[in-house]
């Protein structure tokens, strides 16, 4: 497995601490974020682009990586392995983060500056978005990451198990509902 090349460091603005201590470092001879724990080397995610700038939101790492002249803005989440947002501009001038919101000072095809303030929605309507886009996989993850009870987990399963069953996939259906038996009631 590839290492940083610890001698050479990284590019400015291209490091920053998550709130719980984890060291997060833009390695741009690997072109990938690589998270430092306990100060070892962890998890690493590629990334397409000369990575520009690295910041810690929160659980999740903001990053700019300039990718054919332009820049590309992307919020990954570690914890569930999502990409939260990919936003592509013309340029991006600056990145602040204050209290878990991100603000970007762009620069828009008509040379005008315009700031973006891009806030987190809370997990409730995370879930609701995903299931509402039938990505039952992706809202069971973020749930069972965020410590959701058992009840919550189980009516995703029953959403899924719902959803599949009115694909006509009864196979798939009979086996997420068989997840939901200690918390339905046997009228389901």
């Amino acid at each position: 497995r590839a290492i940083l090349h610890e001698d050479q460091g990284c590019f400015t603005k291209c490091s920053d601490v998550s709130p719980i201590g984890d060291l997060v470092i833009g390695a741009q001879d690997m072109k990938a974020i690589i998270q430092y724990k306990n100060f070892q080397p962890g998890p690493a995610w590629s990334f397409e682009g000369e990575i520009q700038v690295v910041r810690a939101i929160g659980s999740q790492i903001a990053i700019v990586s300039n990718v054919d002249n332009k820049n590309t803005l992307t919020i990954y989440d570690p914890i569930n392995h999502i990409v939260s947002l990919i936003s592509i501009y013309l340029v991006i001038q600056h990145i602040y983060i204050d209290h878990n919101v991100v603000y970007a000072v762009i620069l828009t095809t008509r040379k005008e500056l315009n700031l973006i303030k891009l806030t987190e929605i809370d997990t409730s309507e995370k879930l609701r978005s995903l299931m509402k886009r039938s990505f039952y996989d992706v809202a069971l993850k973020i749930a069972q990451n965020a410590g959701y009870s058992p009840e919550v987990i189980c009516n995703i399963h029953k959403k899924n198990a719902d959803h599949l069953y009115n694909k006509g996939d009864f196979a798939s259906s009979i086996e997420y509902y068989k997840m939901t038996v200690d918390y339905l009631e046997p009228s389901h």
